[in-house]
């Protein structure tokens, strides 16, 4: 009598969480091709989300940093006061370098940008799933350095605030004040005081030291913003 064969393992629910439908749609397709997993839902915007959440009950959401006029980072903080044991990997656009660490110290187990291979985000949920922190190599890397040099994980990032970070990112990838206050839905008269706020705490005596910074930072020759020098 042969034996009866174990039926097969459940498959592992993932939320799509994105405001753009055509990348929901390719990470939908790439979902629904493996045996261990499946996409569960969708969802555009921090609502909806939270009310696929609470139907569909997912393993794993994947979130987006940029939701339209929301923060995805606030977005994972919900997540894990809300739900706990759901893990969270960020799947963004953004500079790793500048919100890779910020969105660990959120709640999410992991963090890939969005023109990696699919097999590549894929590896990164299977071993979110199975209980690993998923980074780049380059990121580990970066927060390996800070530890090694006895900086608290995040510290640096506290010189700036999450307003000044994202200017001082726009403006080292090579954007004016006007199209950074189009960017970020500010005046330009705001963004040119979030400027002279970065020249201050970082102790830049000009525009052009500025710009200098920021391009280095971006391009990623230099590992942090340099925290403020103690007295």
């Amino acid at each position: 009598m042969s034996a009866v064969a174990p039926p097969p393992a459940a498959r592992r629910r993932v939320l799509i969480v994105d405001a753009h439908p055509v990348f929901r749609d390719g990470l939908r397709a790439w979902l629904e091709r493996q045996p261990d997993l499946e996409c569960c839902g969708e969802a555009h915007d921090t609502a909806s989300a939270l009310a696929a959440m609470a139907a569909h009950r997912p393993h794993l959401v994947t979130v987006e940093l940029r939701l339209k006029a929301e923060d995805g980072l606030e977005l994972v903080k919900s997540i894990r006061t809300q739900s706990p044991q759901t893990l969270v990997l960020v799947v963004a656009q953004q500079e790793e370098l500048i919100y890779g660490d910020r969105t660990l110290r959120a709640g999410a187990q992991g963090y890939v940008s969005k023109d990696r291979p699919g097999a590549e985000i894929l590896a990164a949920i299977r071993a979110i799933l199975n209980g690993e922190i998923h980074v780049s190599q380059r990121l580990a890397a970066v927060m390996l350095r800070k530890l090694w040099r006895g900086v608290p994980a995040g510290e640096s990032d506290r010189v700036l605030s999450e307003r000044e970070t994202q200017v001082f990112q726009l403006l080292g990838s090579g954007y004016g004040s006007r199209e950074i206050a189009r960017r970020l839905r500010l005046s330009i008269k705001t963004v040119d005081n979030h400027r002279d706020h970065i020249k201050t705490k970082l102790h830049l005596k000009d525009a052009t030291s500025l710009i200098h910074a920021a391009t280095r930072w971006v391009e990623g020759r230099l590992e942090t913003v340099p925290p403020k020098p103690k007295r």
